[in-house]
């Protein structure tokens, strides 16, 4: 049984846990989960449309930022870009933002950017991949599937290269 009187972005403690925190185990807690960001492009429709497009490319690039919302909260934000080519022509666009609120509480801060990195955006990634098929089945396209991105390897050329485009962003190509 929860507690109601806790606001919904507070983490919630154990049952019976004291009101210091240093004594508690580690807590990552997914607060809230939300589409921040949508647009697909179509933009010649006739033709995607009504052409027999056998093998279309699809180039995928994924952009993963992390932010302190504030006290032990952090914000996650993945951004995904799909663009689908049939040759040279463009068949279909899409670019969403999809975000994560998590409190992590007792946790070291040099763990705290792979666990939202990697942990956390990979509990999101299939909210994402529903997004973008029922996006392109709306858009009146065979539903596309991603594959799974691999987070882990993202934040691992993040590390090796010691760059990120804004403030705690990664980018990659999938």
């Amino acid at each position: 049984m929860s507690d109601s009187s806790v606001p919904p972005t507070a983490p919630a403690t154990e049952p019976g846990a004291g009101a210091d925190q240093a004594q508690q185990g580690p807590l990552l807690q997914t607060l809230a989960q939300f589409l921040k960001d949508l647009s697909f492009e179509n933009p010649s429709p006739l033709e995607s449309l009504t052409l027999n497009n056998p093998n279309p490319t699809v180039n995928v690039n994924v952009s993963v930022a992390t932010r302190p919302a504030q006290d032990s909260i952090h914000e996650l934000a993945i951004t995904l870009q799909v663009h689908t080519l049939s040759g040279e022509k463009s068949l279909f666009l899409i670019e969403l933002t999809y975000c994560g609120l998590f409190a992590l509480v007792n946790i070291p801060q040099d763990q705290i950017e792979p666990i939202l990195r990697v942990h956390c955006a990979s509990l999101l990634f299939p909210f994402i991949r529903n997004i973008v098929s029922e996006t392109t089945r709306d858009g009146g396209f065979a539903p596309l599937y991603l594959n799974v991105i691999d987070f882990a390897q993202l934040y691992q050329q993040y590390q090796a290269t010691g760059t990120s485009n804004g403030a705690g962003q990664v980018t990659g190509t999938v």
